[in-house]
Order: structure tokens, then sequence, then C-alpha cells
């Protein structure tokens, strides 16, 4: 893992590294991958783009939590197993800290009558955003079911109250299971003829 401008990090500096990206993306998601890719392939080609886009798809094929398997596979390449672990604890230190910190200062004025006030009034919000998105997910889905007829308008009705329903009824079943069979039930349904 090094080119021969840019020697092979210190555990040290591996840790570091990774204690900088850790602490600016608390939460994951694309930022994340960008600000690995910078650090380990533009900014020190430790990584080459190749084998960066490698393990991103290797990681892409599997479900699971994708930033975890290639800060794994780039700790892995540094320096194994210390690798491994010194690449996930600086990941992992700064959110899993701020999470308790948090969560440590919101009991400390949980009974507070104006956190009372404040959360009374964020549960409302919540479910009108998540009743608002969902509705969006599903009005596309909704209009051409529309345009092919009544009869596949009410089936995508029927489909989408049924999984949330299934997950209600059956609390242990695995919700990609069900929206595995919901999914099929759909893509049955709206194929050619």
């Amino acid at each position: 893992m090094s080119s021969p401008n840019n020697p092979s990090p210190t555990p040290l500096r591996l840790l570091w590294l990774w204690l900088q990206i850790g602490s600016q993306s608390f939460g994951g998601g694309a930022a994340t991958f960008y600000m690995i890719y910078q650090t380990f392939v533009v900014k020190h080609a430790w990584v080459t783009p190749e084998a960066f886009t490698q393990m991103r798809a290797m990681v892409e094929i599997v479900p699971g939590m994708n930033i975890l398997a290639v800060t794994t596979l780039i700790g892995w390449r540094s320096f194994r197993w210390l690798g491994v672990f010194l690449a996930l604890f600086g990941l992992l230190f700064p959110s899993i800290s701020i999470t308790l910190f948090m969560t440590a200062f919101y009991l400390s004025v949980q009974d507070q009558p104006l956190v009372q006030s404040a959360v009374r009034g964020v549960i409302p919000a919540l479910v009108g955003v998540s009743i608002y998105t969902m509705w969006r997910t599903a009005q596309p889905v909704l209009t051409a079911g529309k345009r092919a007829g009544w009869l596949s308008l009410a089936l995508y009705v029927a489909i989408l109250a049924g999984s949330g329903a299934a997950l209600l009824v059956w609390p242990n079943v695995p919700v990609f299971a069900i929206y595995f069979i919901a999914g099929f039930i759909l893509v049955f349904q709206t194929r050619p003829k």
C-alpha cells in the first residue's frame, strides 16, 4: 500500500487519518466515501484508483455497511489485523463518542418541561415528514398503476398496505423478505405481456 513518492503510512499516521475522517463524517454516506477516496487515493496515493474501485464494487455486492467494509479492507492492506483495528477504531470512535455524549446530555435534561415540550412537538413533525416521504415515494408507482388500469392501481395499493401490515403482524420476519415478495409481485404484474 505505497507508491514510490508516498511511502506506506505508519500505524499512528493511519489511525490519525481515520480519526480525521471519522470526526468529519458523522452518519456516513457518500460524503464519507468521498473523504476516504480523497485521503487514501488522491492525497496520499496509498491506494490506486483501480484498487479503490475494486474494493467498493466488492462491498456493494453483499448487503451490509459498505463504508465499514471498505475501511476494513484498507486497514487490512495497511497492517493486516492491526490495520483493521486502527481503521475501524479511527472511523467509529468520534461518532460513538458524540452519540454517547449526546445521549448522556439528553438523559440529564429529559425531565425538563422545555425538553418535554420540544419532544412532544417533534413527534408529530416526524410523523408528518414520514407520511410525506412515503407519499412522494409511492406516488410514481401509483401514477403508473393508474395508467395501467384500476386493477393495477388496486394491486399497488394492496401491496403497499399489505407490506406494512405484514410487518405489524409478523415483526420477526426480515423486512427484506417482505419487500422481496412485494417487489416480485409488482414486477410479475407489470412485465410486458
